[in-house]
């Protein structure tokens, strides 16, 4: 039985930055001269606010008008117990426990809006929150004559709760009703319940077929809260369940030679859109699916001196999950499943609720199959101690059907 557990605490200051420019744009500047100046006879515009010194600026990580104040500090407290139990069952058979558990608490202040001033034009305040825990039990064992088969079985548990809250300043949008400020409570579950199981077998001394099989169940959770400008009452709840497999051939020609081919599938989780402008955006869209094929070599020469590697491989997706650019809401804004419109630019079409309008602004994720192919090929050599001398070369190319250029 071995056990660890770990405790990790952190208090660092900002990073170092000085502003190089005063703050402009119409934006700023409309709120600098309507309400900075009318406050306290001072433009943030100018170059009052520039120290000259790449270690110091006037950043207060507050808001000297509204009063907010935030800690300056980035604070981190994260700690994780785990115990692995193995245990021989007999003389051909053994099983293996894991268990673990995790949580982190962390909390900073960004001036993401870099006017490095007393005022708060662009900041957030955040605060994150984790606890996870995993379960995995594990049997193998061999059998057979000359123990050809080898067999792993087992099952996985994983369950995570996390939760964001972030407090928005945007007073210069505020203030022009471009965007107003929100506190964000935002929270997310993950439940994944996985069985799997392993075989391999020796066909004769050179050549080894291998194939396994698991079955994935998932369930998540995202609740949406942004106070007071959006908030979505009931918890989106997503998930899918799935089975994947892999099989492969190995062949040894000598020592020296091995050569190995293999197909396999995976898969990518279902995921929701990380930012919403209507309560009917927040929708699920699908994960990724694919089957990959690989076919290789691994070579060594002269007593082990030179090593080769070589791989060609291709992955069919599909679907290959994207963003989509120009995505609007043109349906009203409590529609609870509204349609997207690819606009170009355009406003929403006759017979639409924001008919007229350019809609609302959507994170819109669609997909489309797709096909990934490549090779790598690794070289090292040992010519003489200690000189170690490596190469390596690779290509990538993706390419879907999708022949709209504004997509």
């Amino acid at each position: 039985i071995n056990f660890s557990a770990d405790v990790y605490n952190s208090v660092d200051d900002p990073g170092v930055e000085s502003l190089l420019s005063p703050a402009g744009g119409f934006i700023n500047t409309a709120y600098s001269n309507s309400i900075v100046y009318n406050t306290y006879g001072i433009r943030i515009t100018d170059d009052r606010f520039m120290t000259g010194d790449p270690y110091t600026n006037y950043a207060t990580f507050g808001d000297v008008i509204s009063g907010k104040s935030f800690p300056r500090e980035a604070r981190m407290d994260a700690s994780g117990l785990s115990m692995v139990a193995d245990y021989r069952i007999g003389d051909n058979i053994g099983a293996k426990l894991i268990l673990a558990k995790r949580q982190y608490d962390n909390e900073w202040n960004n001036d993401f809006g870099a006017d490095k001033t007393p005022f708060a034009l662009m900041q957030t305040f955040t605060v994150q929150e984790h606890e996870s825990t995993q379960v995995e039990m594990q049997f193998t064992g061999t059998a057979g004559s000359n123990d050809r088969l080898d067999w792993t079985t087992g099952f996985f548990y994983f369950d995570s709760k996390s939760r964001a809250y972030f407090v928005a300043s945007f007073e210069a949008f505020n203030y022009l009703g471009i965007l107003e400020n929100f506190i964000a409570n935002d929270g997310y579950t993950t439940e994944n319940k996985s069985a799997f199981v392993h075989l391999g077998y020796d066909l004769s001394e050179k050549l080894r077929l291998s194939g396994g099989v698991r079955i994935t169940d998932e369930e998540k959770t995202n609740t949406f809260d942004h106070q007071p400008t959006l908030t979505v009452t009931e918890p989106l709840i997503f998930g899918s369940s799935r089975t994947d497999w892999k099989l492969s051939l190995d062949y040894s020609l000598t020592d020296d030679y091995f050569l190995y081919t293999q197909i396999a599938t995976g898969f990518t989780s279902e995921g929701a859109p990380p930012r919403i402008f209507a309560p009917g955006q927040l929708q699920k869209f699908p994960g990724e699916e694919l089957v990959s094929y690989e076919v290789g070599g691994k070579f060594d020469f002269l007593d082990g001196r030179v090593r080769l590697n070589v791989a060609a491989y291709r992955s069919d997706y599909d679907p290959r999950v994207r963003q989509a650019n120009g995505v609007t809401q043109c349906d009203a804004y409590e529609d609870p499943n509204p349609t997207p419109y690819r606009l170009a630019g355009g406003n929403c079409p006759a017979g639409t609720a924001l008919a007229g309008t350019t809609g609302l602004t959507w994170f819109y994720f669609d997909n489309l199959p797709g096909k990934l192919s490549g090779y790598e090929i690794e070289l090292s050599a040992l010519p003489i101690d200690p000189l170690l001398l490596s190469f390596s070369l690779g290509q990538n190319q993706y390419g879907n059907d999708d022949n709209d250029p504004s997509s």
